[in-house]
């Protein structure tokens, strides 16, 4: 039997299978999170293979939540029930979809929905020489003005020409990257930048400053468990916006939108034209 913990902020989520592909999916999928048998344990899960099937079981309450035909979607799965595990039992935070990298001054957040391109930012700039931090989900200390990392191992999706529904993206190949330990940020860190990516089909690519209000808002579109906190939290989110800076990056060329946020990165945030709009380069 297999067995590994999850862990997240001195919380562990523990993961049983027999199933060799199964356990070398989550040593893939959580190669940053994995860790030791020594927190407190949150959530169980256990998975099995019967009757020509993935069998996801709840250990905690002995019930099978679901039964899958192949082993990527029942990673999926799984993955979706630990990290909803993780964030109820750090509800202390506000949790974004969102992909987060840093650097010593401090972290850039990438909300987005599925297919916004979170994976494809955060695997460039950590190649760049950023920390790696998130690809998916991103944890806010609003008091403390700060997120913290958690570093599933980031699976940017295939190049695609149109906009695809949620049903139609889940089918869409994912490539994992693997990232070197000194590449993974593993502490909090202050907020920089937050910039909301957007794909468009045949558009050029446009980076263009984002007002504190729109930024509050599109923040929130993005928030996964914002009725926790409700208005407690308001006045630290306007607050945190009007101290960073603030971006919408719409685009169809990944590598030309990964350039231009790369170079106003390395202008200190700071826009030479408005909009931005780099020519594409030729593949290297």
């Amino acid at each position: 039997m297999f067995s590994f913990w999850v862990t997240l902020n001195t919380k562990q989520v523990h993961l049983r299978t027999e199933l060799p592909e199964i356990a070398a999916l989550i040593l893939e999928g959580f190669a940053a999170m994995l860790g030791a048998e020594k927190q407190p344990v949150i959530a169980q899960f256990l998975i099995l293979y019967e009757n020509q099937k993935y069998h996801l079981i709840n250990q905690d309450s002995g019930q099978t939540i679901k039964i899958i035909d192949d082993s990527g979607h029942c990673f999926i799965h799984l993955k979706y029930y630990v990290m909803t595990a993780l964030i109820e039992a750090n509800a202390q935070w506000l949790w974004f979809h969102a992909g987060a990298v840093a650097n010593d001054d401090g972290a850039i957040i990438l909300p987005a929905a599925a297919g916004g391109g979170k994976s494809t930012f955060t695997t460039y700039f950590a190649q760049q020489g950023w920390q790696y931090c998130s690809d998916d989900v991103v944890p806010l200390d609003f008091y403390a003005q700060q997120i913290y990392p958690v570093p599933q191992t980031p699976r940017p999706r295939a190049v695609t020409a149109a906009i695809l529904s949620p049903e139609q993206l889940a089918l869409v190949e994912k490539q994992a990257i693997s990232l070197t330990p000194p590449q993974i940020s593993d502490r909090p860190h202050g907020i920089q930048a937050i910039v909301f990516p957007y794909y468009q089909p045949d558009v050029e690519t446009q980076l263009y400053p984002c007002s504190t209000g729109k930024s509050v808002i599109r923040l929130l579109e993005n928030c996964i468990n914002f009725p926790v906190h409700k208005r407690q939290a308001m006045p630290f989110l306007v607050k945190l916006m009007e101290a960073v800076h603030r971006f919408e990056l719409v685009y169809s060329d990944r590598l030309v939108a990964c350039d231009a946020l790369w170079q106003l990165a390395q202008q200190n945030w700071q826009m030479e034209h408005a909009p931005v709009t780099p020519q594409p380069q030729a593949p290297i």
